[in-house]
């Protein structure tokens, strides 16, 4: 890191809400113990993402909801980080609700598998409605990643 280059700090909830502040399109919520909480709302109907945490014996399940694109995919990768470092062996990330999802978000949920990986920690991934499945399918994720299921 060069002098120049401002100094990156670990996620923390403040975090997550700021960068979903600068993001007035999204509204993202994002519920557990009290370490996780955050809620950040912004007005935009075209646009809306909600972020769910919740722990559930030794898995933590990340629920997502809506539109998993650009504009959404940091304040994803914030609370998926936020997640991992939970004391739990198991991350369930749930995209069942997920309306779209382009290469932003196949990016952040491949990293939060390495993440995961290299904590020695179990992802499993919920699988979204079809329009969203089909684009692991021609990514060829659905053979890498661990979908529940086995699919």
């Amino acid at each position: 890191m060069s002098p120049s280059e401002p100094r990156r700090e670990t996620s923390t909830r403040r975090d997550v809400a700021r960068s979903a502040h600068r993001r007035s399109e999204i509204s993202t919520t994002v519920t557990s113990d009290p370490r996780m909480q955050a809620t950040v709302k912004a007005d935009r109907t075209m646009h809306e993402l909600v972020i769910e945490a919740q722990q559930r014996g030794e898995a933590v399940i990340v629920l997502l909801a809506g539109e998993f694109d650009l504009a959404a995919a940091d304040p994803i990768r914030e609370a998926l980080a936020l997640a991992i470092g939970e004391p739990r062996q198991r991350l369930i990330v749930d995209l069942s609700a997920v309306t779209f999802i382009d290469s932003s978000g196949l990016h952040v949920i491949l990293d939060a598998y390495k993440l995961c990986r290299d904590a020695g920690r179990a992802l499993t991934i919920r699988p979204g409605p079809p329009n969203v499945h089909r684009v692991f399918a021609l990514t060829n994720f659905l053979e890498r990643l661990p979908f529940e299921g086995g699919d």
